[in-house]
Parts: structure tokens; C-alpha cells; sequence
């Protein structure tokens, strides 16, 4: 509807919107833009970076690697960086854990 009426989406949390990889990939493609009161900055971009992260830390954690520390270790050894550019730390995966529902 957003599309269709050229209108933004506006959400309370950021978290809700990304309950499913699937459809943030489909909103980043869509051309909707939104606006999350818990994250203004966040944009389309930011969606589908966070949606891309949580598939490979499903595949992490499925491999045995469950501890931040571990985690965050898989994200740098995988070459991807944090939305700033740096290498991921264990609180820097807690952060995306609390907005990521995995």
C-alpha cells in the first residue's frame, strides 16, 4: 500500500519490521521508504545489510559457534564488516542479536 500510495512506512521498532529476512531483502528491493522511531537513521540499505547478517549468524550458530565471541570471530573471519567498517566485537554482536530475531 505504502508503494502504491507513495506513502512511508512508519514503525515504533526496528526489530518488528525485521521478523523475516525474506521480506526486508523484498522492502530494500521494493522501493519503500520507512522510517523506524527506535532507529530514525536506519534505511533501506541498513535493512538489507541487517538481513543479510542474520542469515550467516543462523549458519554460525548452527555450526557450534554460539558464544558472542565466536560469533564475531566468524563475522571478521567471513570478511564482513560492521556498518562502520570495523571488524565485529562480542557487544557489537549482542546489538544485532537484540534487534535480530534469530
Amino acid at each position: 500500500m505504502c508503494r502504491l500510495h507513495g506513502a512511508r512506512l512508519a514503525i515504533a521498532e526496528l526489530d518488528r519490521l525485521s521478523r523475516n529476512a525474506h521480506f526486508l531483502l523484498g522492502l530494500k528491493e521494493s522501493g519503500v521508504d520507512f522510517v523506524a522511531a527506535d532507529m530514525p537513521n536506519a534505511n533501506r540499505l541498513t535493512v538489507g545489510i541487517m538481513a543479510m547478517v542474520a542469515p550467516i549468524i543462523k549458519e554460525l550458530q548452527a555450526a557450534g559457534k554460539t558464544s558472542l565471541r565466536a560469533i564475531a570471530a566468524g563475522l571478521n573471519d567471513a570478511g564482513i564488516p560492521t556498518a562502520r567498517g570495523s571488524e565485529w566485537s562480542a557487544v557489537q554482536v549482542r546489538r544485532v542479536l537484540e534487534r535480530l530475531p534469530l
